[in-house]
């Protein structure tokens, strides 16, 4: 939501949301926005996969990915 502007799995009411966010897949960043690097699209959708074995297991594994993407990419949208 914060690099979007708008909630992966948002619907016009909470029973909707709920559903979407079991049964449908989040679109793509790229398809949203323009400029984020692969390496971050990748990233997020990782933090939002539906299964929780394929979602990062520690805030500082998702943190560690984060440093390694960031370098290199100042005055782009990953200061968002």
């Amino acid at each position: 939501e914060m690099l979007t502007g708008r909630a992966p799995f948002a619907g016009d009411s909470i029973p909707e949301t709920f559903a979407n966010l079991i049964e449908r897949e989040p679109e793509p960043i790229g398809s949203l926005i323009s400029g984020v690097p692969a390496e971050v699209e990748r990233i997020v959708a990782r933090m939002l996969e539906k299964s929780p074995e394929k979602r990062y297991q520690s805030m500082r594994e998702a943190a560690d990915d984060l440093k390694a993407v960031s370098g290199g990419h100042s005055g782009s949208v990953l200061e968002r």
